[in-house]
């Protein structure tokens, strides 16, 4: 391997790894405060609050370091290009293949990687991420009532509890009711409460109270007075054991070989299809991303000063190519034409800067 393929080499690994650094820390602060409410509020621990931290950043690989390895090729063939070097390049008789050999290769290593995360460890992390969510919830359900305000657990059913004893138990509570449309609203007013598990879920169990429900037929209010009365909890907000797993949080594997419930539904079906799509097509966008800095950076007269317009210019071409195919991979859920444009938007630029590059280094340009 020559000094400057080392060189190379060296320079790309570093500026990528500066720059995804850079963009996986701000990714974390931003995921960092979706949990910050949960985990406050639950008394959760703060190992729980970094493990799921954590868990949500493989998913975000696939978009921030092909753009960070892009980042890093226009950082380092511009300052190739101001200290002269790439001219020296060229005047020893190294080819353009020669010079971008370092940078086909570096993404090609980027790509298996993010086709190993895109696979298998994204997804799982994912998966464990919102089975761990439903955890927290379930263990440390209790906290989740806060005192004095009404607390809205799921649709339609809302809590008020004046105040929490040290032993769990709840005094002092209000419960609205009118989960079931074909039946009166139903508000319990009792003394004391306490939340229990059963093998359905949990629900809520109070004392010495009543349950007010009005006849809308009757045009009557009917009071029930109790001693012990149960309210259940809704099954989404405590029973992780029973939650589906979207297509995003399954391996490429299971993608291929949906089970019988899947496939029977063209819907879901879809999805999975256009998501084993996006495991394969998001890892091949770095080579993409990669040539399009090349070619702005290295097409083009030289200047000893740097090229920011061919900076800005490929900056906002690498923005727009990744807006578009986001929104290319939402529209093939509803239509073919989408997935056809995300594919189009990876091999339409690829073609073009192969065609450029052959070119110039033809015309003697580089």
């Amino acid at each position: 391997m020559q000094i400057y393929n080392r060189y190379i080499y060296r320079s790309l690994f570093i500026a990528t790894f500066f720059v995804s650094f850079i963009l996986i820390a701000i990714t974390m602060l931003t995921q960092s405060l979706r949990f910050l409410e949960l985990i406050v509020e639950s008394g959760a621990s703060t190992r729980s609050f970094w493990i799921l931290t954590f868990l949500s950043l493989p998913r975000f690989f696939e978009v921030i370091i092909p753009l960070s390895l892009a980042t890093a090729v226009l950082f380092v063939f511009n300052k190739l290009n101001t200290d002269s070097e790439l001219a020296v390049l060229k005047a020893t008789g190294q080819s353009f293949f020669q010079i971008t050999r370092p940078v086909i290769y570096v993404s090609l290593i980027i790509t298996v990687f993010l086709m190993a995360m895109s696979t298998w460890f994204a997804p799982v992390s994912l998966s464990k991420l919102q089975f761990m969510k439903q955890i927290v919830r379930a263990e440390f359900s209790t906290l989740l009532f806060r005192e004095g305000v009404f607390n809205n657990i799921g649709k339609g059913l809302t809590v008020y509890i004046r105040n929490k004893t040290g032993e769990g138990e709840f005094e002092g509570l209000i419960i609205q009711d009118e989960r079931d449309d074909t039946a009166p609203v139903r508000t319990v007013f009792a003394k004391r409460g306490v939340l229990v598990e059963n093998q359905g879920g949990q629900e809520i169990v109070v004392f010495n109270g009543a349950r007010h429900d009005f006849n809308t037929q009757e045009q009557k209010l009917n009071r029930l007075n109790f001693e012990r009365y149960t309210i259940s909890l809704p099954e989404d907000e405590t029973t992780p054991t029973r939650r589906w797993r979207e297509p995003d949080e399954r391996t490429f594997f299971e993608l291929l070989r949906p089970d019988a419930e899947v496939r029977a539904d063209a819907e879901k079906l879809r999805e999975f299809r256009i998501e084993a799509h996006k495991r394969i097509l998001g890892p091949l966008l770095a080579p993409v991303y990669c040539l399009v800095a090349v070619c702005f950076l290295l097409l083009g007269a030289y200047k000893r000063q740097g090229k920011l317009m061919a900076i800005m210019g490929a900056a906002v071409t690498l923005i727009i190519l990744q807006a578009l195919y986001i929104a290319a991979m939402n529209a093939a859920t509803k239509s073919d034409l989408g997935l056809y444009l995300a594919y189009g938007l990876w091999g339409t630029p690829l073609i073009v800067c192969i065609i450029l590059l052959v070119s110039a280094q033809r015309g003697g340009r580089l």
